[in-house]
């Protein structure tokens, strides 16, 4: 796996958590509320190598979601930083 596919492969990670959070009710609803085309999140899913990730999705997830910049780079660490004033856990 590439380093591009494994960022991808965090990337839908990271949205089936806030799923399972309840921070969103699924691909779709981050697609539309970012501007991504619905269909491009289905085929980046299922063909990461496609080379239609955007890097701005990811600031999108950090900055709306909290989702932690280093993990999703790198996959180390925590999705989500542990804050005592945040709610937001890992599923």
């Amino acid at each position: 796996m590439t380093d591009t596919e494994a960022v991808v492969s965090r990337f839908f990670t990271a949205l089936s958590a806030l799923k399972k959070l309840k921070r969103i009710t699924g691909y779709a609803e981050f697609a539309k509320s970012h501007g991504v085309a619905r269909s491009n999140m289905h085929l980046l899913k299922d063909e990461p190598w496609r080379g239609i990730f955007r890097a701005g999705w990811l600031v999108e997830l950090v900055r709306d979601y909290g989702v932690d910049a280093h993990w999703l780079l790198t996959g180390e660490g925590k999705m989500f930083p542990q804050d005592k004033s945040d709610k937001t856990k890992e599923p």
